[in-house]
């Protein structure tokens, strides 16, 4: 049997991919991001299953998320003034900053 080890950055990414996919659930992610061998170019083999993240979002504390927070909010005012999708003939960009990362 193969060990995959995942390190806390993996998760976090997975969890964003999901989020940028449009996954509602966290068990979404086993459908629609861990097949997917082309979502896992961040040097994997493949991405992390929702009982992983799942580990992930059970140890994330106050400062976890006020650290999250402080990454995301300075960006929200920049994406409020996003046209919509219909100008974007269907697809929504997104540029994710990946010095943070």
């Amino acid at each position: 049997m193969k060990t995959i080890k995942y390190s806390p950055l993996h998760k976090v990414q997975t969890l964003v991919a999901s989020l940028l996919v449009g996954c509602q659930y966290n068990k979404d992610t086993n459908i629609r991001l861990v097949p997917d061998t082309v979502a896992a170019q961040l040097g994997l083999e493949r991405l992390p299953n929702q009982s992983q993240t799942n580990i992930l979002l059970q140890r994330l504390e106050d400062d976890n998320l006020t650290q999250l927070q402080a990454v995301h909010q300075p960006q929200l005012p920049y994406y409020a003034h996003c046209p919509s999708l219909g100008s974007w003939h269907g697809y929504l960009v997104v540029d994710v900053e990946m010095r943070a990362w």
